[in-house]
């Protein structure tokens, strides 16, 4: 999807634990695990903190942040469906999809798309310790936090609270990326027949860890 969708160079890079043939990965920096399982601490408060203390996999996504002075990155998740041109999405301050709980007052980021130019600020965001217990909702609270700010991406919008009615079918021009979190995912079978979602998903299936 990337390579279809971008009109500038780039150098792709994977986060993940595991090799993967073709692709440039880059591994875990921490013992963390990668099950989509979870422990609850807080009653009727998703929590990303195993039985045994360990950060889970989202986790590793605070590594990105790490990159080179400089340079310009666009840090995407898996589950994601890409429409428009990704160079559009390039930013020099952090820049963020928007939550399905965000308001002007309430400025929610989501950590499916975000983009940014490394600086030491940016780079500061990794911290030397995860904060995990303080932050049960994961990185994507942690990551907003520590930027003190980004800007929301208009174009880049969730599958089940941006989209209604017919543009669930075909997304609108401007969308740039249309993500998932959660259910459905877009391996689903039932969404292989929207043309925005089969030419790169049908045949997919989604493995979760146990």
């Amino acid at each position: 999807m990337v390579e279809q969708n971008c009109s500038i160079p780039f150098d792709f890079r994977c986060i993940s634990d595991h090799e993967i043939p073709g692709v440039k990965v880059i591994p875990f920096s921490r013992d963390i695990h990668t099950s989509d399982k979870h422990h609850s601490l807080i009653p009727d408060t998703e929590v990303m903190v195993l039985n045994d203390g360990k950060p889970q996999g989202c986790w590793a996504k605070v590594d990105a942040w790490l990159a080179p002075l400089g340079s310009y990155n666009l840090l995407l998740d898996l589950d994601i469906c890409i429409t428009g041109d990704l160079a559009q999405l390039v930013s020099s301050e952090p820049a963020a999809a928007r939550d399905c709980r965000h308001t002007e007052t309430k400025p929610w980021m989501n950590g499916s798309c975000i983009a940014w130019k490394s600086t030491k600020h940016t780079q500061a965001v990794y911290p030397k310790e995860i904060p995990y217990t303080e932050y049960p909702r994961g990185e994507q609270e942690y990551v907003q936090k520590a930027l003190g700010g980004f800007i929301p991406m208009l174009d880049v919008l969730s599958y089940k609270c941006h989209l209604t009615g017919t543009q669930r079918h075909a997304v609108p021009e401007r969308v740039i990326i249309v993500y998932f979190h959660g259910y459905p995912t877009p391996a689903d079978g039932a969404l292989q027949q929207y043309g925005f979602v089969g030419p790169t998903w049908k045949g997919i299936e989604r493995i979760d860890r146990v």
